[in-house]
């Protein structure tokens, strides 16, 4: 595995031993990832390993998994016969997350017999499911009042960057807006599935939030919501200083222009 770590603020390539300086010292460090690549992967299990031995012991969220899954995560890792290899069966994780486990072991393979904290950060696929077809208002206020940010407002210009995001992941090049090739129905998913990411988004800051304040809180999760625009850092910076937050996207190769990357640092593994 290979890999070129751009620095966005200061415009240039850097080394993976820099990458580590900047991120040792982060609350909060949001890792991003394509889902199926298995080297990126391999890479946040690195940058998780990195941070053990510079003794800052993080707690792993993961959007992979939603938040009923937790006390199956409690109850396997009580146990002493705990490993990687029993994790993802334990806390059904076929059943939650598609890629497959084996993908995502090398993390828990650093993580479990570190005994560090695993949080499943995700929201409940029933409130999400509701939230694509009804809004986030559907939503009763408890639950509303406990996510960091989701009642201010969202600026039009994130709620239409976030949107082409979502279009082009779920419906490839089919064209998006006020077009004749878009029904009404299509639409109003579309505008579903943006007020679902904002739901997931604000619930990972929520767990990131919790966790302890004298460790890195780490997320694991795709690159849509490490943006530091319009994803989990715009509801993070509700509750915590921008300063703490680091965002890392893993990219597959350096297909964009480098100037309108959207975190603080870009790993691209070959």
């Amino acid at each position: 595995m290979k890999w070129r770590v751009w620095d966005v603020t200061r415009r240039r390539f850097i080394d993976i031993d820099a990458l580590f300086a900047e991120i040792v010292h982060a609350r909060f460090l949001l890792l991003g990832e394509i889902h199926t690549n298995a080297d990126h992967h391999k890479l946040q299990a690195l940058l998780l390993a990195r941070l053990i031995k510079m003794k800052r012991c993080p707690t792993v969220c993961f959007e992979m998994l939603d938040t009923t899954a937790q006390t199956k995560i409690d109850k396997y890792l009580a146990q002493k016969t705990r490993s990687a290899a029993g994790f993802g069966k334990a806390v059904g994780w076929d059943l939650q997350w598609n890629p497959e486990y084996s993908m995502y072991r090398p993390i828990f393979d650093v993580a479990i017999p570190h005994r560090l904290k695993i949080v499943a950060a995700n929201s409940p696929k029933s409130e999400v499911k509701r939230v694509v077809q009804e809004g986030i208002g559907i939503l009763p206020q408890a639950i509303v009042s406990n996510l960091p940010g989701l009642t201010k407002p969202f600026p039009r210009r994130y709620r239409e960057a976030l949107a082409q995001v979502i279009w082009a992941a779920h419906f490839g090049n089919t064209p998006i807006g006020n077009t004749p090739n878009i029904s009404r129905e299509m639409k109003k998913l579309r505008n579903g599935m943006v007020e679902a990411q904002r739901l997931r988004d604000a619930a990972m800051a929520a767990a990131l939030l919790k966790t302890d304040s004298n460790k890195v809180g780490v997320l694991i999760a795709g690159n849509g919501h490490v943006r530091v625009d319009g994803g989990v850092p715009y509801y993070l910076r509700d509750a915590a200083d921008s300063a703490a937050i680091v965002s890392v996207g893993l990219l597959e190769e350096a297909n964009n222009r480098l100037d309108n990357l959207l975190y603080d640092f870009a790993c691209f593994v070959a």
